[in-house]
């Protein structure tokens, strides 16, 4: 057999495109979008046995107050006050920091039919300024 040139470059061999290199999906985050969605309504808080029963004793006054009210909706007014007082001071750029939720929470505790009224004014007033 005779000897190819130097400058011979040999044709690549043909790979079959079927045996494509499979690789697993990556994972992108730990629960699907179908059960995040419905995990957006959902909120665990840990309270404590005196947190929970100074929340329960606050319900109380505020029933003998004249108002009806669920620890949920107690704890919904207080954290819908938290996150519009949060987007206003993110808004303003406000240096102080928001006080945290748990502290909110403990401190409608303390004077629930006064802090009932205010949250409410609270959060009407900030939704007008963010509005």
């Amino acid at each position: 057999m005779a000897k190819l040139p130097a400058e011979f470059v040999k044709a690549p061999a043909d790979k079959p495109a079927a045996a494509a290199t499979k690789r697993r999906p990556k994972k992108t985050a730990l629960v699907s979008p179908e059960t995040a969605r419905a995990l957006l309504r959902e909120i665990h808080l840990r309270l404590t046995e005196v947190e929970f029963r100074a929340l329960e004793d606050a319900r109380e006054e505020l029933r003998k107050g004249g108002h009806e009210v669920t620890l949920e909706q107690m704890l919904h007014r207080v954290i819908t006050e938290w996150m519009t007082a949060r987007a206003a001071a993110a808004a303003a750029a406000a240096l102080p920091p928001v006080e945290s939720l748990l502290a909110r929470i403990r401190r409608f505790a303390r004077s629930p039919l006064r802090s009932w009224r205010d949250l409410g004014a609270a959060v009407r007033r900030l939704r007008g300024a963010t509005a």
